[in-house]
């Protein structure tokens, strides 16, 4: 597989990873509103009301954060693989590193991708500003780890 297919791959298996994420938020809401829904069918003193504010609170907590992973697979829906390599690490890059692969997009964390590891990292991340801009056979270091770029696509 050449570097502009692989570098599909890996975007679509991000935006799986991703989706699950959303999923997974949206079923966990699901459940908590049915048990909310329950609740207010049944409720009969103060306990059961101080039950009900809590499952609120843990409604707007993953609204929240599905609402934050929506906005990251929009990022990654915009993403371009069909631009040309990138020669730079910069948004949509792949990074291979001797210790790591990264790519630069949103915060997937370690997902894998044609059979290997990827970490995807947001532009935000520390990290990413270590080695924005960086080329292949530059170093860059992050918690007192050392990294040296042996591809970028």
């Amino acid at each position: 597989m050449n570097k502009a297919e692989l570098k599909k791959e890996i975007l679509e298996s991000g935006i799986s990873k991703q989706q699950n994420l959303i999923d997974d938020f949206q079923h966990r809401m699901d459940e908590l509103r049915s048990g909310e829904k329950l609740l207010n069918e049944s409720q009969y003193d103060a306990q059961q009301a101080s039950h009900n504010g809590e499952m609120n609170e843990q409604i707007n907590l993953l609204s929240n954060q599905l609402h934050f992973a929506q906005e990251e697979m929009d990022l990654l829906q915009r993403l371009n693989v069909d631009a040309p390599l990138h020669d730079s690490v910069h948004f949509g890059s792949v990074v291979e590193t001797d210790n790591m692969v990264f790519y630069i997009s949103v915060s997937l964390e370690e997902f894998v991708a044609d059979g290997n590891k990827y970490f995807g990292i947001s532009t935000k991340a520390p990290i990413y500003k270590e080695m924005l801009g960086k080329k292949i056979g530059d170093s860059f270091s992050m918690n007192n780890k050392q990294y040296r770029i042996t591809d970028i696509y």
